[in-house]
């Protein structure tokens, strides 16, 4: 999978004229696939907020499962200059806040919209932490 995802990254980051120097992965986590894409000009593959990074993804993901006739789309993770990891972090750090909040009142509270993946990263880090096995995630919507 890891070729088809090079392949698929290589084609489209050259039709959309994104400059990169390569890609390098990491599948520590057997259920999600990192994709690091090296650039002198991230900020271009970014985009605002993200949007250009999380359409790359959108469309490796689908074609990956279109490639390998997959019957669900594989976990896919883009990165540059490690943007990604940055949000996925400050996203922890207010799950954190949160949840001492949530102690400290006795009560529920909500999260401001977001997307699936940055929710899940929530549900995870809550439910996985020992510091916070008191404590319970639910997600409202899509």
């Amino acid at each position: 999978m890891q070729q088809t995802i090079e392949e698929t990254l290589t084609g489209l980051l050259t039709a959309l004229s994104l400059p990169f120097t390569g890609f390098s992965f990491d599948q520590s986590d057997e259920l999600l696939i990192r994709v690091d894409i090296a650039s002198g000009t991230p900020s271009r593959i970014i985009g605002w907020h993200g949007e250009t990074l999380n359409a790359l993804q959108h469309l490796v993901k689908a074609i990956v499962r279109t490639k390998q006739r997959l019957d669900r789309a594989p976990f896919i993770v883009l990165d540059s200059d490690g943007y990604r990891k940055g949000q996925e972090d400050k996203v922890r750090k207010v799950a954190e806040s949160k949840a001492d909040f949530v102690r400290r009142k006795r009560t529920r509270v909500a999260l401001p919209p977001m997307s699936p993946y940055y929710r899940r990263i929530i549900h995870l880090h809550i439910a996985n932490s020992e510091a916070f096995q008191d404590l319970t995630t639910e997600s409202i919507g899509e």
